[in-house]
């Protein structure tokens, strides 16, 4: 039977604190301890919070709105409906660039989930192969680790689960 330690992360307050909170994780013998200081972690944090230049913000609700994200989105919005609006009004038979070009714009998003953003596994060939490497993996695994004895630990779990669906 193979000895798995059980490995924690100390995390502390000060360097000469005495209150240490312990975090458990099961790893292997050779995986070191990390120690890391809450001190660190919070800097870290605070430096997240840090904005560059002046930024306006709205009460809107109880929900704090980025006022020039929004007044910028409106503003892109009304464009392009009004664009769209005075080109495609009256649709022609020859169409003109501005028609084009809203015709285009149409047909990219449209067809968006079913060419560039369609699922990675809508193709049975990924499927397929991500099934077969994560296969090869866990026998080449369990072989290494058990030998032969690796084939008889699966036919017993195997036997167990069609006693359950049985």
């Amino acid at each position: 039977m193979e000895s798995v330690t059980l490995l924690y992360i100390k995390l502390r307050k000060k360097e000469k604190d005495k209150n240490i909170r312990k975090y458990y994780i099961i790893g292997q013998d050779n995986m070191n301890v990390l120690l890391c200081s809450i001190n660190t972690l919070k800097r870290l944090y605070d430096i997240s919070a840090v904005e560059v230049g002046q930024h306006f913000y709205w009460q809107i609700g109880g929900f704090q709105v980025h006022a020039q994200v929004l007044i910028t989105s409106w503003v892109v919005i009304a464009i392009l409906l009004v664009s769209a609006i005075l080109v495609v009004r009256n649709p022609q038979t020859i169409p003109t660039f501005g028609q084009n070009f809203f015709e285009y714009v149409l047909e990219f998003i449209r067809d968006l989930p079913h060419g560039e953003l369609a699922a990675p596994t809508n193709d049975i060939n990924t499927t397929v192969a991500l099934a077969l490497l994560t296969s090869t993996a866990y026998f080449y695994a369990g072989l290494s680790k058990k030998g032969l004895a690796y084939f008889v630990n699966i036919s017993n779990q195997l036997q167990s689960f069609y006693r359950l669906t049985s």
